[in-house]
């Protein structure tokens, strides 16, 4: 399921972008468009970000009126699609 991200910047990127949450989930009850799940994640000092997880089907939908600056594929999502597929056991001869 994709994240739907707008990032700020700066001393008061942690305070600014909790009061953007607030309004995002108010808008997304407001307009009964099904959103998972809202938060917030940090790439380090003067930098957080607000993340929306949706659903496949809902981003033409939000991109429009929510102009997020990132969609980002879920990252539980992608690590399943990267797991090996097929038998992992070793060859007969004991050798990796």
């Amino acid at each position: 399921m994709p994240r739907l991200l707008w990032d700020f910047f700066g001393p008061h990127a942690a305070p600014t972008a909790a009061h953007f949450e607030r309004h995002l989930v108010e808008r997304c009850e407001r307009e009964a468009w099904p959103v998972l799940r809202t938060g917030t994640e940090s790439a380090g000092p003067g930098h957080t970000a607000v993340y929306a997880l949706v659903s496949d089907d809902m981003v033409p939908t939000l991109r429009g009126p929510l102009r997020p600056q990132r969609l980002l594929p879920d990252p539980v999502e992608d690590a399943e699609q990267a797991a090996p597929q097929g038998d992992a056991s070793p060859p007969e001869d004991g050798n990796p």
